[in-house]
């Protein structure tokens, strides 16, 4: 199963494990050619588990170099992760 939480992480699962994956793009080395993929930042025992690492991720990305661009990246997240909760009224 899938879970995505925005267009650049989602959260699979397999039969022991919660896997934490960030979108990426993979060169071929024979033709070169760009192609969409998933890296693995992480195995968790549960949904939150992984959903609690994902700010922690956030934080240490290389690009990530001003604090507004990581409090933009945080934001990001958080609504997309708000967006799948229940409504509550």
């Amino acid at each position: 199963m899938i879970f995505d939480i925005n267009e650049d992480y989602r959260v699979r699962t397999d039969s022991l494990n919660y896997i934490l994956e960030e979108r990426i793009t993979i060169t071929k080395r024979e033709t070169e050619e760009e192609v969409p993929g998933w890296k693995i930042l992480g195995f968790y025992g549960s949904v939150p588990m992984a959903l609690r690492a994902l700010p922690g991720v956030i934080v240490m990305r290389p690009e990530t170099t001003t604090f507004l661009e990581l409090l933009t990246r945080f934001e990001s997240v958080m609504r997309a992760l708000q967006a799948h909760l229940p409504k509550t009224s």
